[in-house]
């Protein structure tokens, strides 16, 4: 299993993703940010995964042009 996918497993990441989960039911907008300049290759794309694993929802990945 990837590092990542192991660290969501973690109970605090579980926490963070029930956390994120109840922002996302409230209605609110969410943005995950980070550093990774192309989001195929970044954490952002297992969160969301795990998102839509339990929430049917919409993310738009903001991609700028990449030179």
């Amino acid at each position: 299993m990837p590092a990542v996918l192991r660290e969501l497993t973690r109970p605090d990441a579980q926490t963070a993703l029930d956390e994120l989960l109840a922002l996302i039911k409230s209605g609110k907008r969410i943005a995950l940010l980070c550093y990774c300049r192309d989001p195929r290759a970044c954490h952002r794309d297992r969160i969301v995964a795990a998102v839509k694993e339990r929430l049917r929802v919409k993310a738009d990945d903001l991609i700028p042009t990449l030179l």
